[in-house]
């Protein structure tokens, strides 16, 4: 595995760590960003830094050139229209020599059809390129990078649409780490999957926060009406509003239950527990 890796999103959540655990181990990538004068090229000695614009194929060429494999992530924005932009993104990599897609996806997605995630996935499935489909729980660090969810918890409160559901939960460290295994190891193309362990409740989390933080944490089940208008005071636009609704109520409804061991299978150790996150990120949520 000697070509060129491209991390796309490197300048977010996802692809940042990613991009981390690449460089960690030696890997030759080159960091595809949504905004190059905002892009923490610092962080990155030595690493080739481009633009990539999901809807702007004229940005492709040079992001794609020596490529052979793909960390793909789902674009900034709207997750419900913008599947033709990166099934089209995907078909020039293909063209252009990418061998693998690693795809960062999300558990529930076979439930959720027509998203852009379960078109990409179908896609993927059917391109005869190679893939790994990595369906992610409930990321850990929402509650430390989402405002109003951080907000809330400085304030002592955690609200969420959620009730007394159990939800599948991962730290974003360890899927980083599964991606990054699978784009540098043999043995994992073509292959889906669950990344997930930690089966714990809203309210559950809150306790734990309580506990690490020392001080308390109180859970309050909001309604969707409820969790909708707060997004929207935040800026959220109304069809990703709409795309919130749909996955809290399929939380609900039990689609993010799953605990399957893949994190530790892959990584040969066990997954970070919810605790181990929290006294990570316990400085986030320190009152101002």
């Amino acid at each position: 595995m000697s070509g060129v890796i491209l991390v796309t999103g490197a300048d977010r959540r996802v692809g940042g760590e990613v991009l981390r655990q690449l460089l960690r181990r030696n890997a030759r990538v080159r960091a595809a960003v949504d905004d190059l004068s905002a892009a923490p090229v610092q962080e990155w000695p030595g690493v080739e830094v481009v633009s990539l614009d999901y809807g702007n194929p004229a940005t492709y060429p040079a992001a794609f050139v020596g490529v052979e494999r793909l960390l793909l992530v789902m674009p900034p924005g709207d997750f419900t229209s913008r599947e033709d932009e990166i099934t089209g993104l995907i078909a020039y990599g293909r063209r252009a020599g990418v061998e693998h897609v690693v795809f960062i996806s999300a558990m529930g997605t076979d439930k959720i059809y027509l998203s852009s995630q379960w078109v990409v996935e179908q896609y993927l499935l059917q391109s005869g390129i190679d893939y790994t489909i990595l369906r992610s729980g409930w990321f850990f660090q929402n509650l430390a990078t989402d405002p109003l969810l951080r907000e809330g918890i400085r304030r002592g409160v955690l609200r969420l649409p959620l009730g007394e559901a159990k939800i599948s939960g991962v730290d974003v460290r360890d899927v980083a780490e599964v991606a990054a295994v699978a784009l540098t190891e043999a043995g994992h193309r073509n292959k889906i999957y669950s990344l997930g362990e930690h089966l714990l409740s809203p309210r559950e989390q809150a306790a734990l926060l309580s506990k690490v933080l020392g001080r308390t944490i109180v859970y309050e089940p909001i309604s969707d009406h409820e969790a909708a208008q707060a997004l929207r005071a935040a800026g959220v636009d109304r069809q990703a509003a709409k795309w919130w609704r749909v996955v809290y109520q399929l939380m609900r409804q039990g689609a993010y239950s799953a605990t399957v061991p893949d994190v530790s299978r892959v990584l040969g150790r066990p997954s970070i527990p919810f605790k181990q996150f929290a006294q990570d990120y316990a400085h986030v949520w320190q009152p101002e």
